[in-house]
């Protein structure tokens, strides 16, 4: 998972995921109906931390570890 990530005056202002996993029906289904759900949760949270949905922990896990890492070079 690939995020980018838009930082206005110190806050996550808009997290737009970029690259995910389309490799099979499944995971399109997953990616397409989570990462809405995921995007939104850091915005309102102003954080990588954020709760998993159910059903979608490897997306989570990605899409929270991609967060972060951006999150890192905007801090730097």
């Amino acid at each position: 998972v690939q995020v980018k990530v838009t930082i206005s005056n110190g806050e996550i202002t808009k997290v737009q995921t970029i690259k995910y996993p389309t490799d099979n029906p499944h995971d399109q289904q997953v990616n397409s109906s989570v990462l809405p759900t995921y995007e939104d949760e850091a915005v309102k949270n102003d954080s990588s931390k954020i709760q998993s949905v159910s059903g979608a922990n490897e997306t989570w896990k990605g899409f929270t570890k991609s967060l972060q890492s951006a999150l890192n070079k905007a801090e730097s």
